[in-house]
């Protein structure tokens, strides 16, 4: 008997703070610090040791069934997996590390409105650029026949 009578209060509280919340998160709530970017690069380092370990735990469940041929096979994929992780961080550790996210967004912005009032300044004029084939003349229609009779031997 209760259930259907605590639907409907249910149903306004949960639709209410749905919108509540999300717009308290959206626009109320600001961040206290800014990382530069540095958070990716946490995150991703977690990311590769955990999956190093996971692969690490796997060989020790194989080697424990008895099975350590599967176990020697996941040594090369954790390796594999570490010198990757390691690779994109050296790629992407010096543009995290000299500029924040903020500015990066800021020269975004910047060179998507150079490139729109550029684009409005000069339009694409299709009598500006001519295929380099269309270009070189064509050859006559006297040396085309006298080809055509004379074939070269």
């Amino acid at each position: 008997v209760i259930s259907p009578l605590i639907l409907i209060p249910g149903i306004i509280y949960f639709g209410t703070a749905l919108v509540i919340y999300t717009y308290q998160f959206t626009y109320m709530h600001a961040h206290k610090y800014e990382t530069g970017g540095n958070i990716w690069l946490r995150l991703f380092q977690c990311s590769i040791v955990s999956v190093c370990s996971s692969h690490v735990a796997l060989a020790a469940v194989f080697v424990a069934q008895g099975s350590p041929k599967l176990a020697f096979l996941l040594v090369p994929l954790a390796i594999g997996t570490y010198a990757y992780g390691q690779l994109l961080i050296s790629q992407h550790h010096s543009p995290n590390q000299d500029m924040s996210i903020a500015a990066a967004i800021r020269v975004d912005h910047t060179c998507a409105a150079l490139e729109e009032t550029l684009s409005q300044k000069t339009p694409f004029d299709a009598e500006m650029y001519v295929h380099p084939v269309v270009q070189t003349p064509l050859p006559s229609r006297q040396h085309s026949r006298a080809a055509d009779r004379h074939p070269p031997a």
